[in-house]
């Protein structure tokens, strides 16, 4: 399967896990924990409109997620899928600010681009 989670949907997915695990550790309400494991997938699946079954299927075990380790093992599987935010040179960078005479710009060898969204 290709690619098809965009850097900030990753970003999301990961922010709703983190919100999954920490409501399992401080709500013992079974029904406020369904509400929030429904809530947290339905705003997931949104950021997919187009979502065919195979990708359906990779995200479904989010809903299972009660711990941290449950919620890296997922983060870890969807990770391959993740398509890298555009690699940017710092010549590229120095075009876009050309009057900035001391620009600082990022080390680009040590950025996670999976992980970025933007550039600051």
């Amino acid at each position: 399967m290709e690619p098809f989670i965009k850097s900030y949907q990753f970003n999301f997915i990961e922010m709703q896990t983190q919100n999954l695990f920490n409501g399992h550790a401080s709500v013992n309400d079974e029904a406020v924990l369904k509400a929030l494991r429904y809530s947290s997938q339905d705003k997931t699946l949104n950021l997919f409109p187009d979502i065919d079954k195979q990708q359906m299927d990779l995200l479904n075990p989010f809903i299972e997620i009660k711990e941290k380790l449950d919620a890296e093992r997922f983060l870890l599987i969807l990770r391959p899928y993740v398509i890298p935010f555009k690699e940017v040179t710092e010549k590229t960078v120095k075009k876009l600010f050309p009057k900035v005479k001391k620009l600082k710009v990022p080390d680009f060898d040590h950025i996670d681009h999976k992980k970025v969204s933007y550039l600051s």
